[in-house]
Formats: structure tokens, sequence, C-alpha cells
């Protein structure tokens, strides 16, 4: 079991709030495996092995810098408490009912990984936006991008439906090619034979951006901040 460390909430994120108060380097600290974004939404965050990867617009990635900032991230050590096998064609929604189904509980947070093949993959990156734009504006215009007969790595993880807000509610989940040249937010798949692991998570670590005067001052709708959570994520 092990601590999940978390820089600010997704909610704060999902209400404009995008400049970068947390380094790569410190975020390592923490863990070596997670997701996140980077200033001013600039692309989609996979950190992946301890090393910190960074999905861009333009459907490239390349290896983050280590005084890069990020708004948003949440990251662990990710140990497997539970490992399965799915072979065979399956959808999304059949991976993560298959998977939810092994949760030691609904209740708790835990580190997801998977491995494999994918008939199909598809995902979309966060662009470069100036703080004070809403997330749902972001969403609308990211782009996106499909791949098939690819093989790669799924991180992420599963939040309780108590902590919506501090994440999103369920699976949120990104991916990183074998090659390290295609990944991002993942909006559907379609997988051959994977390797699922989950870890679960005991302890949570919740810091906030304190010196960040917008933050403090931000007046976040939470019912309209969870509604772009679900449609953004």
């Amino acid at each position: 079991m092990e601590e999940l460390y978390q820089f600010n909430t997704l909610g704060s994120l999902m209400s404009g709030l995008y400049d970068g108060k947390k380094t790569i380097s410190s975020i390592l600290h923490y863990g070596n495996f997670g997701i996140g974004t980077f200033d001013q939404v600039e692309g989609e965050m996979i950190i992946l092995d301890g090393i910190v990867y960074q999905a861009l617009g333009n459907n490239t990635i390349r290896v983050a810098d280590q005084d890069q900032t990020s708004p948003y991230v949440a990251v662990t050590n990710h140990n497997a408490d539970v490992t399965f096998e799915m072979t065979g064609t399956h959808s999304i929604n059949e991976v993560e009912k298959k998977t939810e189904s092994y949760l030691t509980s609904r209740n708790l947070f835990h580190s997801i990984k998977i491995q494999g093949h994918f008939q199909s993959m598809k995902v979309r990156m966060a662009t470069k936006t100036a703080s004070g734009t809403s997330f749902d504006v972001v969403s609308a215009n990211q782009p996106e991008y499909m791949q098939e007969n690819i093989s790669g790595t799924i991180v992420g993880f599963f939040t309780p439906t108590m902590f919506h807000g501090m994440s999103v509610a369920g699976f949120h989940l990104h991916f990183l090619s074998e090659d390290k040249k295609f990944g991002g937010h993942i909006l559907d798949f379609t997988s051959e034979d994977l390797t699922v692991e989950i870890g679960q998570i005991s302890k949570i670590q919740q810091d906030f951006p304190v010196n960040y005067e917008n933050f403090l001052k931000q007046e976040i709708d939470f019912q309209r901040v969870s509604g772009i959570i679900n449609i953004a994520e």
C-alpha cells in the first residue's frame, strides 16, 4: 500500500487556474508514477518509471525539463497488490468494469497500470491556454488523435466518488506508447492482450498553492466545475 501525493485539485484546474506552481524536480520526490498537466495546461503529463513525459497538442512526446512546472499533478510509487490478465478483444468500458471488480474497495484510491497491445487507442492533449479561460473552452478545442495496432502503458488512478473535485471520480487514465512517440489523455481504446496492475493507496498527502494569489481569491462554483470535469475527463 502506497501514499498518493497530489498538488492542487482538478476542480481548481477546471476553474481556470493554469499557472504552474510545482516543479517537475520537486514532484519526483513523491513518486515515480502519475499523471497531471503542465503550466498553462500545455499538454498531458505521464510519469512512468520516474521519467516525466509531456504529450503535446502537435502529437509529439518529449521528456519534460526538471524546471518545468505544473498546476496539478497526482503521483505515487506504484506497487501492484493485484495483477490479472485480459486476453482477447475488449472495449475500454469492459476493461474498466473488470478492473473495478478487483479493487479492494470503491472507497479507496488505487493506482492503475495496464500494459499490453491495443487494436486502437484514441487520446487527446490540452493545448497551451492562458489562465482564466474556462476549461470547457479548452476541452472544446483539444486535438484528438488515433493510433491503431500499438503497444504501450496506461498510467492512472481510480478515485472514489466522494473525492470528485479533488480528482475525477472513477478512472483517470493517460497512455504512453512503448516507443515513447504517442500518448495523451485516453478517450477510448480497444484492447487485445493486457496485464492489469492495481495498487492500493492507504494515505493521501494533499498540497495547495498557498502562495498563489489567484487560487486564494478564486470563487469556485463546484456544481459548474463538477459538470466540466464530467465532460472533459
